[in-house]
């Protein structure tokens, strides 16, 4: 989903949200989930999105796993332990399991954090810098429908022009 503040669109999804680690929206909105106690969530969702059941089935889905996350289901826990006993870790049946606990661990992260954060006041300061760049950018839209496209002062430009300079009119082939 998207939610539109002052005409810039923001994901509300958490999985598309991390999936653009760089974007500052996405360092923000990971921040206040981490500091909002959603911290081994965001971590999940980072290191679960290359696919390597082998070293991630230790961290996550064993028994007495390091990060244990209440939010994935103890049927996900009991398949992926079945997996792992066979040491069959290149099952297509994993695929199934990650992206179930993906979206379940995102799920519970949205309805968390997701609404406080849109409220927040790291939301508006990032919100700030994110609608000058769309004013700048619908600014620089509309001078180009215009068709007026001068930097600097256009008339310092044209006064200090030499007499040889002007406009070449040619015959359109």
């Amino acid at each position: 989903m998207v939610k539109e503040v002052d005409g810039v669109k923001y994901r509300t999804s958490v999985l598309k949200i991390v999936a653009t680690q760089k974007d500052l929206f996405c360092k923000a909105y990971c921040a206040f989930a981490k500091a909002k106690g959603q911290k081994a969530g965001i971590a999940f969702l980072e290191d679960t999105a290359k696919f390597d059941p082998k070293s991630q089935f230790a961290v996550y889905f064993a028994p007495k796993a390091k990060a244990k996350i209440s939010a994935i289901a103890s049927s996900l826990r009991q398949k992926a332990d079945t997996l792992a006993t066979l040491e069959d870790w290149k099952a297509s049946e994993w695929k199934k399991i990650y992206s179930d606990a993906r979206d379940a661990v995102a799920k519970d992260i949205e309805k968390a954090t997701t609404d406080a954060f849109f409220k927040s006041d790291v939301f508006q300061a990032v919100h700030k810098k994110y609608a000058k760049k769309k004013e700048a950018d619908r600014e620089e839209m509309a001078q180009r429908r215009k068709g007026v496209r001068f930097v600097g002062n256009p008339n310092e430009k044209l006064a200090n022009r030499s007499p040889r300079e002007g406009v070449r009119l040619t015959k359109g082939q």
